[in-house]
């Protein structure tokens, strides 16, 4: 106990700094420096790495004692073994028993004389090196490539984003080559799948979800038939033209994917249109940066109020992720749109600016003359709307210039999947004349659930590819 207390006293009347002798490694795991604070190693012979203790202390994984052995889920808060993330003793790289690999092995100074002996191997310390490789195996942002008319076209001739039934469902890789097409492209076709009969409780569009995950209910049920109807709840249950949209954003969180089987479609017309928001968005921030800075922050209203039923939800049309940056262009990388007029809400932002009596005075005296705006942020938020409304209309004209837009009638016995926070969907008026039917099903699934499956595969295929 005494001799615990004695070298801990010491460590802190130098500071905790200790500069250690680079011993040359040919494992590609050096330990350079390290302190009460961090630790100090590099990587490759190449790259320096400094990380903080508390950082590493967290993420010890020993069984039983760190994370439970089973669930692999913490068994500590953080703030608690804050106090205990200063090493007992220099750190010092190791091989691991069971692989020859090198760690980086620490002892934790647990007070009384104990010690919490925690490994990193040097697989961990790279993947938590820098912003960009933490990302690795979670995010997808460098695979995406946005696309106009003739781009999507190439990508189908070329046989990139359309894959058959059967593969699709028994093999393992073929749905991961769907998954990472879906990121890259926000979307693929199946076809080819068996003729779908409609008096079953075996619909296809269920075994094409469920390949990926589970299936997100909304308030249109599990599944959903696209068809026309009487007294339709929704203009997409008609024959009528449907303008370019993402759905449910009104939801606050609005389904990930969606799925369109197409089971009859032998009517005049009904093409369905898509157009990638991403490329449009890009092209607003590459040409007018503050009305693209104003799509980014100003929030639309969407609702649903219909059928004993009221949803809400406001967002920016816009959504950048904060921790990822597209090099190319210094800016954020784009995370979703949201996009969807006809569920537009009356704007709630930048509509109103204080009342000028001076302005006014030839039609009322300034002493009956009161402003319901007495703050600067509102006065700022209506010059930014300006911005916005033009960066809208920048947005608007973009995806509605055919060049960006790729039109198909969806054939039948073919399921198109696509990205419902990226990829704006639209139809064509069509004519029902005797005889002929227009019927698809639908259905969504949560970006989570996909996420999570690209996930799973990337790590168990990835190598693959790399």
């Amino acid at each position: 106990m005494l001799k615990s207390l004695v070298y801990k006293n010491f460590r802190l009347q130098v500071q905790g700094i200790r500069r250690l002798a680079s011993v040359a490694s040919n494992t590609g795991l050096e330990l350079v420096d390290s302190s009460d604070t961090s630790t100090t190693i590099k990587l490759d012979n190449k790259m320096l790495v400094t990380y903080h203790n508390v950082f590493l202390r967290d993420s010890c994984t020993m069984a039983d004692k760190s994370i439970h052995k089973d669930s692999k889920q913490k068994l500590f808060k953080t703030s608690e073994i804050v106090p205990k993330s200063i090493p007992a003793s220099t750190p010092k790289v190791v091989e691991d028993p069971r692989t020859g690999a090198s760690m980086l092995e620490i002892e934790w100074d647990e007070g009384d004389g104990k010690v919490h002996k925690s490994s990193y191997s040097k697989q961990f310390l790279t993947q938590y090196s820098n912003i960009e490789a933490r990302r690795i195996g979670k995010f997808f942002e460098n695979d995406v490539i946005q696309w106009d008319r003739s781009k999507l076209v190439t990508a189908r001739n070329k046989g990139k984003i359309d894959f058959e039934y059967d593969s699709y469902i028994k093999d393992d890789l073929v749905l991961f080559d769907v998954l990472k097409k879906i990121n890259t492209y926000g979307i693929v076709f199946i076809n080819n799948i068996p003729k779908q009969k409609e008096n079953t409780n075996k619909w296809f569009i269920e075994d094409i979800a469920t390949r990926i995950g589970y299936i997100r209910e909304t308030f249109y049920g599990k599944l959903f038939d696209v068809k026309s109807v009487d007294n339709a709840k929704n203009i997409a249950y008609t024959s009528h033209s449907l303008p370019l949209h993402m759905d449910l954003l009104y939801y606050q969180s609005p389904p990930g994917l969606q799925l369109l089987h197409s089971i009859k479609n032998s009517v005049e017309g009904g093409e369905s249109i898509f157009a990638d928001s991403f490329f449009a968005a890009k092209y607003v921030a590459q040409t007018e940066p503050q009305a693209y800075f104003a799509l980014t922050n100003v929030p639309i209203s969407y609702h649903y109020e219909n059928d004993e039923q009221y949803y809400y939800y406001a967002r920016p049309l816009v959504v950048e992720d904060e921790a990822s940056t597209d090099f190319a262009t210094g800016q954020h990388t784009i995370k979703e749109c949201n996009y969807s007029p006809s569920f537009q809400a009356p704007f709630e932002f930048g509509i109103t600016k204080p009342f000028s009596p001076q302005d006014k005075d030839d039609l009322v005296s300034s002493h009956s003359i009161s402003s319901n705006v007495n703050n600067a942020k509102e006065i700022g938020d209506s010059y930014l709307f300006k911005d916005f409304l033009r960066g809208l209309a920048m947005f608007e004209e973009f995806v509605h210039d055919p060049v960006n837009q790729y039109a198909i009638k969806i054939p039948e016995n073919t399921c198109v999947i696509f990205d419902n926070r990226r990829i704006l969907h639209s139809r064509n008026e069509f004519v029902l004349k005797e005889g002929e039917e227009r019927f698809l099903k639908g259905c969504y699934l949560n970006k989570d659930t996909y996420m999570s499956k690209l996930r799973v595969l990337t790590k168990k295929f990835g190598h693959l590819f790399s």
